[in-house]
C-alpha cells in the first residue's frame, strides 16, 4: 500500500508526526520552533509508524498542519490541510466527529513546530 503517491520524493518532506486521541473545544497559539521530543498525551511516530498506523487504524484521521502552499511540493494522500495558524477548537470540531477518534498531525519535520502547535491546541481542547 503506497500511502504517499502525491510525493515526487519522499525525501522531499522529513515527516514527524503526532498521534493523539483527543476530545475538542479551546483555542491557543503556540511558537512555531523546534518540535518538543514530547507532548503529554501524545506519542510522536516516525514514517514508517505512520505506515502501520494507517494500515491498522480504519477511521484514521491525518492532518497537515502546514501551509497550504507547502502542500504543492507534497502530502500524504487523503490527508486534511488544516495550517497551525488556523487550528481552533471550532476548526477541529468541524473535522473531528468524535473525541475518540485517533488523529495524526504532521508538518515539514524536526525542526518545524506547526504540527506540535496544532497538537497542544488539540489537547487543550
Amino acid at each position: 500500500m503506497n500511502i504517499f503517491p502525491s510525493y515526487k520524493s519522499i525525501n522531499a518532506l522529513t515527516l514527524i508526526l503526532c498521534c493523539i486521541l483527543f476530545s475538542l473545544s479551546h483555542t491557543s497559539h503556540a511558537k512555531k520552533d523546534a518540535s518538543p521530543l514530547t507532548i503529554k498525551g501524545t506519542t510522536k511516530i516516525n514514517a514508517e509508524e505512520l505506515i502501520h498506523h494507517v494500515e491498522q487504524t480504519p477511521d484514521l484521521l491525518i492532518i497537515d498542519s502546514r501551509l497550504t502552499s507547502d502542500r504543492t511540493h507534497g502530502y500524504i494522500e487523503d490527508s486534511i490541510s488544516l495550517p497551525d495558524e488556523n487550528t481552533r477548537c471550532s476548526t477541529l470540531a468541524k473535522i473531528i466527529k468524535r473525541k475518540s477518534r485517533a488523529v495524526i498531525f504532521y508538518c515539514n519535520g524536526p525542526k518545524c513546530g506547526r504540527s506540535a502547535t496544532a497538537t497542544k491546541i488539540a489537547i487543550r481542547c
